[in-house]
């Protein structure tokens, strides 16, 4: 039933309270036949029980307890402030969200019927808000590493697309030949975000996987802007020797590296490079643009020679950007995961007791690749970081947001790197009570009262002594002044 504030009758609450006294029907039954709100008439029957006036006519001037607790510029300055908060990374959860309401309404102090006990707004008053602010919803939030937040900044990104407009100018690579290769890692123990059937009222569901903890596999992808071209995967297995067993059922020209660790390494990345140019075929006619991170083994001089003997051009990503710039982190790592968990749960079914090992991690992989190479895809991926077609102003100021209220080098790191205090965020500030808030030079129309209640991130709130680092920056990993500068850092 839709809702029914303020239309209800005089004659239809008389009709209803006479219908629970008489013991004809319960409230609930007697609300909906007669279409009155529930909680209008428990009100009116508690009135009466107690010897006290009914009003039983409706309050047309103001449609009783239902008046706006806010007007619309105070709305407006609520539904701004929570703007700004989810563009610096620090959006409100709807708790959160409710006890701001009513902190700002006692701020102002306007009359309000807000829940004095939770010191919280209330649910209608939510909802309320927002069905009115359509571009406003509830969901999950992902994790956001602060270096990531401060590091994706327009001086960086900025000296990227500067310098890939430099390779672009000079060699007008079409999108066939422009490339992105990054690594991500699998485990032999799965796991799964999408949601399954099961019993109602379960406390807990469950669904198999190999074991709790499990080793973990790199896997190198690289894809092309036109989705046309995907190059075979490198595995690095956490092993030293790699048995013929391991690669059954792998993708069709992949090749394989064992590291103890299971991290990718120069020398793993150098044959994957070879293979590489197998597949691209690049030479002084034809070059290549590959796109990768700042990960050590894409600076190793060794690697960076092989590129310029063969026409590879190399460009570094600015660090801690991956998730906004990386082309394969934007289109394709996800549907990867989620087509290999789904290999793994069907493997498990197709198997029953028995555990997935790392014999078993190329044929998955597989499985999943062949579901990730699709055009629209990948065409998608290059398109949406402004890489291909190439689109410098793809980032707004909005997007930098995050990284306005730190001045912090990207690479810097706290210097009390123990103790209590670095569980701190940099951006959350001493609570006080709003109770005690005196916030000089500003009135209730001013945007300062929202930002006294909930301030908004600054680097003034840090309880970190910074300590400057060596930062990284976007480079052309293959220009003659870098690799000159790798020789010079050799010797």
């Amino acid at each position: 039933m839709g809702k029914i504030r303020g239309k209800w009758t005089e004659e239809s609450m008389k009709a209803v309270v006479q219908s629970v006294l008489k013991g004809e029907k319960s409230i609930r039954e007697s609300s909906q036949r007669y279409c009155v709100p529930k909680s209008s008439l428990s009100d009116r029957l508690k009135n009466l029980k107690r010897g006290q006036e009914a009003v039983l006519k409706p309050n047309t001037d103001n449609k009783g307890t239902f008046q706006r607790t806010f007007n619309e510029e105070q709305e407006r300055m609520l539904y701004e402030h929570c703007k700004k908060l989810d563009a610096q990374l620090m959006p409100l959860n709807r708790t959160e969200f409710m006890k701001l309401a009513y902190q700002f309404a006692e701020v102002l102090k306007v009359k309000h019927r807000f829940n004095k006990s939770t010191k919280m707004a209330r649910k209608a008053f939510y909802y309320d808000f927002m069905t009115k602010y359509e571009d406003l919803s509830l969901r999950t939030a992902q994790s956001t590493s602060l270096q990531r937040a401060v590091g994706f900044n327009k001086e960086q990104v900025s000296r990227f697309f500067d310098k890939l407009t430099e390779l672009m100018t000079k060699y007008t690579f079409p999108p066939s030949r422009i490339f992105n290769a990054d690594e991500t890692g699998v485990s032999v123990v799965h796991t799964s975000s999408l949601k399954v059937i099961s019993s109602k009222g379960k406390k807990q569901v469950g669904k198999l996987t190999t074991a709790e903890r499990g080793r973990n596999v790199t896997i190198l992808l690289c894809i092309n802007a036109t989705g046309d071209q995907f190059i075979p995967p490198l595995f690095v297995l956490p092993r030293q020797r790699i048995d013929v067993e391991l690669k059954k059922d792998a993708p069709l020209g992949s090749i394989f590296d064992g590291q103890p660790n299971g991290w990718i390494t120069k020398d793993g990345f150098l044959k994957w490079l070879t293979l590489f140019q197998e597949r691209v075929k690049s030479d002084e006619k034809s070059p290549v643009l590959l796109i990768v991170d700042g990960h050590g083994s894409h600076k190793d001089l060794d690697v960076i020679v092989f590129a310029k003997e063969h026409h590879i051009h190399m460009i570094s990503l600015p660090p801690h950007t991956s998730h906004k710039m990386q082309p394969l982190d934007r289109a394709i790592m996800k549907p990867f995961k989620n087509a290999y968990n789904e290999a793994c749960s069907l493997w498990m079914r197709r198997y029953p007791l028995m555990k997935i090992a790392l014999k078993d991690i190329a044929g998955l992989v597989n499985e999943a690749f062949l579901k990730i190479c699709r055009m629209e895809l990948a065409k998608s991926g290059f398109a949406c970081t402004g890489i291909s077609p190439l689109n410098p102003n793809i980032f707004t100021d909005l997007d930098f947001q995050a990284s306005l209220f730190s001045q912090m080098d990207t690479d810097s790191q706290p210097e009390n790197a123990s103790g209590p205090e670095t569980s701190k965020s940099l951006c959350q500030p001493e609570q006080s009570s709003f109770l005690d808030l005196t916030v000089p030079g500003t009135s209730a129309k001013s945007p300062n009262v929202l930002e006294a209640i909930s301030p908004l991130p600054s680097s003034s709130n840090s309880k970190f002594k910074i300590r400057k680092g060596r930062a990284e920056k976007s480079e052309i990993l293959t220009s003659t002044p870098y690799k000159s500068q790798l020789k010079h850092a050799e010797h």
